[in-house]
């Protein structure tokens, strides 16, 4: 894939090189009809022109060169891997290997899975208390708002009442001053 991603890059180069060739002529080709310009005009083309295929030819010989060598180089290494590979499976297939844990490693293990044990039993308990606070807590919440709302009623009723007592008290000063009135008018007639 390299290989022939580096062939490509170097047509790529061969088919600017040839591009910028052609649009150099096509430029010296036109202009003005003075015969001493358009002579200069063509030899800088021509010059244009050549620099333009070097580049397209040294494009392309570097394309296929970068090509040769990355598929030599990849063979190479191919090789080599695949040698190598099969000389370690053999290795691999003759060794076995046997690990033996320290008894003071695996009774440090034993303690850290107890205690991950009993804090995990702990951290369930926890849980099942934080479940059981937020269930009374919502209660009393709810009690809260029910006592509020009996507490509004009440206002409400000792308003009316307060109402109900001050109109009973203008009644009674209304009679009250009546009554004077009355025994005022009793009081100035006797005096008479």
């Amino acid at each position: 894939l390299a290989a022939s991603v580096s062939v490509s890059l170097g047509l790529i180069g061969t088919f600017q090189g040839l591009t910028a060739m052609v649009s150099s002529i096509a430029k010296s080709m036109g202009g003005s009809s003075d015969m001493a310009e358009k002579m200069n005009s063509m030899l800088n083309a021509i010059s244009a022109a050549l620099s333009a295929m070097s580049y397209a030819f040294l494009t392309s010989i570097l394309g296929v060169a970068v090509s040769v060598l990355l598929m030599l180089s990849l063979n190479f290494w191919k090789f080599y891997f695949k040698e190598r590979n099969s000389g370690l499976s053999v290795n691999r297939q003759c060794r076995n290997i046997h690990v033996q844990f320290d008894k003071n490693a695996l009774e440090t293990l034993s303690k850290i899975d107890d205690h991950l044990t009993s804090l995990n039993y702990f951290l369930k308990k926890q849980s099942e208390v934080d479940c059981k606070t937020i269930d009374l807590q919502q209660k009393i919440l709810s009690s809260i708002l029910k006592i509020e709302k009996n507490i509004v009623l009440i206002h409400g009723d000792v308003e009316k009442i307060e109402l109900s007592y001050k109109k009973e008290i203008e009644h009674i000063r209304f009679h009250v001053s009546n009554f004077k009135n009355k025994i005022h008018k009793v009081l100035e007639q006797f005096i008479k």
